[in-house]
């Protein structure tokens, strides 16, 4: 796993801000492909954030971490948005398919709890990472992780990211083409 700060106080204030006011939008765009309620994180495969308003502030900084950490063009990419509210959280998972093709996953801490963390399993061992504002977080997509229960009145507020690299998916309302 590899970690970075890479928005400040005024970007990770502007993104939280986007999010969650278009958060209804997004919703409306289709259902969540999740069971555990109406969230934003079951979106994730009709709306991708890079292709937004705020997408050339996010590729302004996501883009070089991505190089700067050998991944290259050209590639396809997920960017989606989870808002958890009090006593809403993602169970255990990973991205992409047991056994299926291996790609970059990440995630972006931007607003609530810090303590709350993510837990990934490695070596199947649990280990939480507290969240940093602003702090990307990349790791291999079959890497298993959870977030606990938000226990607070303030949303968690965080991004993730499927980093497909040397293909480019034609799918182009889930993803986007680095090239």
């Amino acid at each position: 796993m590899i970690k970075k700060t890479i928005f400040n106080k005024k970007e990770v204030d502007k993104i939280s801000r986007f999010i969650l006011d278009n958060e209804d939008k997004i919703k409306s765009l289709g259902p969540s492909m999740y069971n555990n309620g109406d969230s934003l994180t079951g979106r994730f495969y009709i709306y991708n954030f890079l292709n937004s308003d705020i997408g050339p502030l996010l590729k302004n900084k996501i883009l070089p971490f991505l190089e700067e950490n050998n991944i290259s063009k050209p590639a396809s990419i997920q960017c989606w948005a989870n808002i958890f509210r009090k006593g809403e959280n993602i169970p255990k998972h990973i991205h992409g398919d047991e056994g299926g093709l291996q790609f970059y996953a990440a995630s972006i801490f931007l607003k609530g709890d810090k303590k709350i963390g993510t837990t990934y399993i490695l070596d199947g061992t649990e280990k939480i990472i507290e969240n940093r504002v602003g702090e990307i977080v990349l790791f291999n997509s079959h890497i298993p992780h959870y977030v606990r229960k938000n226990s607070n009145a303030r949303p968690r507020i965080s991004m993730a990211l499927d980093i497909h690299q040397n293909v480019l998916i034609k799918d182009l309302k889930r993803f986007y083409h680095w090239v």
